[in-house]
């Protein structure tokens, strides 16, 4: 499957999720407003290419289902702009739209508002990064994921570095942020191969999902590595 194909079944899959398929009764009947559902995405940093991607594979799949339902995309500055976030959810809560979806920028962080929503009445998924289980039973909610097994996906990637590799080899792991669950599941799935591949990880550093902070990482690492 390409890349633009995966973005597009996420975008469907997730349309779907936030409520096209499955909102009944005086619930859908609340959530519509001139014969339309309404949905919100709100996504993290808008100058990224693949939130720039998402974005555009939404309002392509929109275009193609305007009769059904209206969408809005709100996105912050920066990957880490999370006090932004919660101000946009609170917004599209306000705006009392049928669902909202959202790539979390924290996983816990947004685990308050995203109850708001649903104690609303407002359908919420989330996308391309989970909400913590742990701040989600700590809230009593719940939350649809959309996405990938972020932690076999890395395993993956991990297997086919280790084939060019040979035991012993040292490994330095540049994740996201720390304390979201897509980096800490991917950190997982790397650690899985290449310890099976018998590989010596000998730093892991946060890059913040920011390619200056990577980069700058990255060359700190290098001469960790080179000594």
């Amino acid at each position: 499957m390409t890349q633009r194909m995966r973005r597009r079944v996420l975008i469907a899959g997730t349309l779907a999720a936030a409520g096209l398929e499955g909102l009944a009764g005086a619930a859908r009947v609340d959530a519509m407003q001139g014969g339309k559902l309404k949905i919100a995405l709100v996504l993290k940093s808008m100058t990224d290419p693949f939130t720039v991607a998402m974005a555009n594979a939404a309002q392509n799949y929109q275009k193609h289902f305007a009769s059904q339902f209206g969408l809005i995309i709100r996105g912050t500055a920066t990957e880490s702009d999370t006090a932004a976030q919660i101000r946009m959810v609170d917004e599209a809560i306000k705006a009392r739209m049928s669902a909202i979806v959202i790539a979390p920028t924290d996983s816990k962080a947004l685990t308050a508002v995203v109850a708001r929503g649903i104690k609303a009445g407002i359908i919420m998924v989330t996308i391309d990064n989970p909400l913590d289980d742990a701040s989600q039973d700590a809230a009593h909610i719940s939350v649809p994921f959309v996405g990938p097994n972020n932690r076999n996906g890395a395993k993956q990637v991990g297997d086919y570095l280790a084939e060019r590799l040979k035991a012993g080899d040292q490994i330095g792991v540049i994740e996201g942020i720390s304390a979201d669950r897509n980096a800490q599941q991917r950190t997982a799935g790397c650690k899985d191969a290449m310890n099976a591949a018998g590989m010596k990880i000998v730093a892991i550093q946060a890059g913040d999902w920011d390619y200056g902070k990577g980069r700058d990482v990255a060359s700190r690492m290098l001469v960790l590595l080179c000594q």
